[in-house]
């Protein structure tokens, strides 16, 4: 991975903690809604779940889902 991809990878993908804050969820509901697979964008990496900012935002402005 080139040295402008990991930027780019590192501002698109958010933790748990800042999807709960940009979604203004509990964690036990974007847990919820992340196994589910109701969320777009959430993707989980052994026990964390990762989730992309850009697909997040296209989810809220009704883009997908």
């Amino acid at each position: 991975m080139g040295q402008e991809e990991q930027i780019l990878y590192r501002t698109d993908v958010m933790t748990i903690e800042e999807a709960m804050e940009y979604l203004r969820m509990t964690r036990k509901t974007l847990l919820k809604l992340s196994g589910e697979g109701k969320i777009d964008g959430a993707v989980k990496i052994g026990k964390q779940w990762r989730y992309s900012r850009r697909r997040l935002f296209e989810m809220i402005e009704g883009k997908s889902a």
